[in-house]
């Protein structure tokens, strides 16, 4: 379900309302497992683009400012925050399997006089630390007669033996674009032994 919200009138993103659309559907989903529904998993795409919805939040509704304007004082953030968790603790506390997946952003640094990238870290990284009791960083390999994506396992509470494995999810044969999707089975299975 896209919780995105446009304005009708300035045709751009209603962030206010987008953010109620997305605390309502969590809420929904919440409600009907917590009914007996069978729920298979729910997945938060662009967890960092939640956070963004939630600071835009902030400063619309909260501090009633512009999303230009500096912040003065520091514990407005925390604002944002209470809204972003609000979301994220809700999808934690459900018995499904929980996705939340994020873009990267370069990690940068000055080598003599040039500006390097050293790595590629998720966005929210620094805003998640060990909340999370899984990492997996999915990546996409052009191969000859095919394309990959192959996950690695980053964090596995619980199973630290993981940690470093690979496992191909999918592959799209090139000359015939046939998919397999392998998902991660053999990983579940080990870490909720």
């Amino acid at each position: 379900l896209d919780p995105t919200v446009i304005d009708p009138d300035t045709h751009k993103t209603d962030f206010v309302g987008t953010y109620n659309k997305t605390l309502a559907i969590c809420h929904a989903l919440k409600e009907r497992e917590d009914a007996g529904e069978p729920i298979a998993a729910v997945v938060l795409d662009g967890i960092d683009i939640l956070l963004k919805d939630c600071e835009m939040v902030m400063r619309y509704q909260d501090l009633k400012i512009d999303e230009t304007k500096r912040l003065s004082q520091m514990w407005d953030w925390q604002n944002r925050n209470t809204k972003f968790y609000a979301v994220v603790y809700m999808a934690k506390r459900m018995k499904c399997r929980r996705f939340f997946t994020t873009h990267y952003k370069d990690k940068k640094q000055l080598v003599g006089t040039e500006l390097i990238t050293t790595e590629k870290i998720p966005i929210w990284q620094d805003q998640f630390p060990g909340k999370m009791a899984q990492r997996i960083f999915l990546e996409r390999k052009d191969l000859k007669d095919s394309v990959v994506f192959e996950a690695k396992i980053g964090k596995a509470k619980g199973a630290l033996y993981l940690e470093g494995q690979k496992y191909v999810v999918a592959e799209v044969k090139s000359t015939t674009k046939e998919a397999h999707w392998y998902g991660l089975h053999d990983f579940y299975r080990e870490v909720e032994r």
